[in-house]
């Protein structure tokens, strides 16, 4: 399964903003799950917003679930993310427990 990571980046320290989206793609990939990091996305940090939320758009068309950070509520790019989530039937977590129990889910959904 693959998860798309959301949560806020501008406004935010660039450290700060790449160690927090770090440490959630460690977390999911130690719990088995592919990932597609928004901060990897975006190579030049200096883009601007709106040609940056085309490109993690794009990248984030390419997951099956969305993972929100708990910063996510502070973000109106995680906002739209969450929106066109919502629009196009995408999966939505804001816990790590909801997103392990849906993936336990959809396995032994598979196996039938």
């Amino acid at each position: 399964m693959i998860v798309y990571i959301a949560g806020k980046v501008r406004g935010l320290d660039e450290k700060k903003a790449e160690m927090n989206f770090l440490r959630t793609e460690k977390e999911l990939h130690e719990r088995g799950f592919e990932t597609i990091n928004p901060i990897r996305l975006v190579k030049n940090r200096k883009e601007e917003w709106t040609p940056a939320m085309k490109i993690t758009i794009a990248g984030m068309m390419q997951a099956d679930v969305i993972y929100m950070q708990p910063d996510h509520v502070y973000s109106s790019g995680s906002t739209i993310e969450r929106i066109i989530a919502l629009s196009i039937g995408m999966p939505i977590f804001f816990s790590m427990d909801q997103l392990v129990n849906y993936s336990r889910i959809v396995r032994k959904t598979e196996e039938l």
